[in-house]
């Protein structure tokens, strides 16, 4: 039960992350050069882990680009945000799990003693 809590943490963490990068490529998106970064998730034995890679082409300066548009194959507004609220639905999962592995352990406790 002590791995389930494990792999609940590092869903937090993964999401957590998730969301911070999101959350960078939103403040900065009308930052002339900015280059978006893209969140790439990898599986461990102890739960999922989440890096911030960069997207490929950078953004124009926003004078050149309506809000929120860039070239294709970067990061968008709208990617960002759905991205955050699927980040949002991994959070509550990994709690989820974290309650549900310590309500399985106190039940275990109840038996033993």
């Amino acid at each position: 039960m002590a791995d389930a809590i494990s792999i609940g943490l590092a869903g937090l963490k993964a999401a957590e992350t998730r969301v911070a990068i999101r959350a960078q490529n939103v403040a900065n998106m009308n930052t002339p050069g900015y280059a978006p970064l893209s969140p790439v998730q990898t599986s461990t034995a102890v739960g999922p882990t989440v890096r911030a890679a960069e997207t490929t082409g950078a953004r124009p300066p926003a004078a050149f680009m309506p809000e929120g548009l860039t070239p294709a194959g970067a990061s968008t507004l709208a990617a960002d945000l759905v991205d955050m609220r699927l980040a949002a639905a991994a959070y509550g999962a990994s709690v989820a799990v974290i309650d549900t592995s310590t309500e399985m352990l106190d039940s275990l406790l109840d038996v033993v003693t």
